[in-house]
């Protein structure tokens, strides 16, 4: 299963929801990666636009020699999607690719990341892409530095270590704060996975963890306002499917529960829409032929609302906002 940061939400978040009359802003594009039907792969072939208000999709463009997405974000400055993408070596390793998606004519281009596995791509201050990095030859997935990955050939400079946090399951960046969030998963003495919340000071590098008061959250997202927004689990549930949105204080990782959230499973991929001022999400789950499929999940932050399209029988990943 993918997890976006937005990528999901890594893009620079435009904070205000209004428009100029006279300069009206550009309506974001929808965009994801969608897997072959009917097939066990979750390898993505082909990148499609999804109609934002029925989830209708629109083919743009195959994709080839790529393994599956573990990381996505939109480069608005170059008109480029930027994802992390996976594979094994011949040594049985996971190493990593830079995927580089040029949506002026969709062409594709790859660069070997020095037989590393990285996480987590995000672009934060003067537009650099920024990712987390496991330690090499280890089993383990929890990131041990921050770099940053050269946009034109996936080479990486060290920025800092990261002491004392586990794997991230969401990163977002925050453009008025010089900060990136990020939610750390890790086991407790119940055997139970709960959540700290993860703040990286860019300005000196430094680390600061939050826990989460005993609960599992996805998916964090920068919306209207700059708020920090979470999707959170029930307590105390084996499940992963999230039950409410939730706010988080920056500073001190305390929630506020903004709505709840019924019918739908666990989110794979999330992004926010500052124009319209909605969350998208990408919710799987299983049909009666045992095959896992999508919907497309609006969610209306004006009201709460929240409207669910079933995506034709078939699984995407990894949705983005573009222009």
């Amino acid at each position: 299963m993918f997890v976006f940061l937005i990528a999901s939400c890594s893009e620079s978040d435009d904070t205000s929801s209004s428009q100029d009359p006279e300069n009206p802003a550009q309506e974001s594009k929808l965009l994801a990666f969608k897997k072959p039907e009917n097939s066990t792969s979750s390898i993505p072939t082909e990148l499609i636009e999804l109609n934002k208000t029925n989830g209708a999709e629109t083919f743009l463009s195959n994709i080839d020699n790529v393994e599956s997405f573990s990381s996505t974000v939109y480069d608005e400055n170059d008109n480029v999607i930027f994802a992390i993408s996976d594979r094994e070596n011949q040594n049985g390793d996971y190493v990593s690719q830079l995927v580089r998606i040029e949506l002026s004519d969709n062409s594709v281009t790859t660069f070997q990341l020095e037989n590393v596995q990285v996480y987590s791509i995000i672009l934060a201050d003067n537009n650099r892409l920024l990712a987390f990095k496991k330690p090499e030859n280890a089993d383990a997935s929890i990131p041990t530095k921050l770099i940053e990955l050269n946009k034109s050939n996936g080479s990486e400079t060290f920025l800092t270590n990261i002491d004392n946090v586990e794997s991230f399951s969401s990163t977002v960046y925050d453009e008025n704060d010089n900060v990136i969030f990020a939610i750390s998963d890790r086991e407790d003495q119940n055997g139970d996975y709960v959540s700290q919340l993860v703040r990286i000071e860019l300005s000196d590098n430094s680390v600061t963890t939050f826990q989460l008061e005993n609960v599992q959250v996805y998916s964090i997202i920068l919306a209207d306002n700059n708020r920090l927004l979470a999707f959170k689990k029930p307590e105390n549930s084996d499940a992963s499917i999230p039950t409410k949105l939730i706010e988080l204080d920056k500073s001190n990782g305390t929630e506020t529960v903004v709505s709840d959230i019924t019918n739908v499973d666990s989110f794979s991929s999330t992004t926010y829409d500052a124009i319209e001022n909605l969350i998208f999400a990408i919710s799987d789950r299983e049909d009666q032929n045992g095959d896992y499929v999508s919907e497309l999940v609006r969610i209306e932050l004006d009201t709460n609302n929240v409207t669910k399209f079933p995506l034709e029988n078939v699984q995407v990943y990894n949705i983005a906002l573009a222009k």
